[in-house]
């Protein structure tokens, strides 16, 4: 997964869960990549609206996506994390009733993030 996925998705005008997801998937890279993403979020300030909730994280992986986990059981998609033993890699499926978007790698929050990201994708076009 490249910063170039990050960048392609759309960012929220106002806080709230889609909000907070893209913030936690940001956390995420940073943890794993050691790296800053150069994408900007232009958030406006003012305006009556609330501020934007930044979720904690602990580098335990269960507590680290449950933020993530939590946005899309919220929309009634399953959100199912398996570790495959042969592969050796973490499996993280999202699912609604017509679709299922998959990732793996060898670390969850970046499995969990390819999974999300293709979810994003999908619920933005219909």
């Amino acid at each position: 997964m490249s910063e170039n996925d990050f960048c392609k998705l759309p960012v929220p005008k106002e806080s709230g869960a889609e909000m907070d997801l893209l913030l936690a998937m940001h956390m995420g890279w940073k943890h794993w990549s050691g790296n800053e993403l150069s994408v900007a979020l232009h958030l406006d300030e003012g305006g009556g609206k609330p501020p934007v909730s930044i979720p904690r994280f602990s580098t335990d992986h269960n507590v680290f996506f449950e933020h993530v986990a939590a946005y899309f059981v919220n929309l009634d998609m399953s959100f199912v994390a398996s570790y495959l033993v042969e592969d050796q890699m973490w499996q993280v499926v999202i699912k609604d009733e017509n679709e299922s978007f998959t990732g793996k790698d060898y670390e969850l929050p970046h499995a969990g993030s390819i999974a999300a990201i293709s979810a994003l994708r999908k619920s933005k076009q219909s």
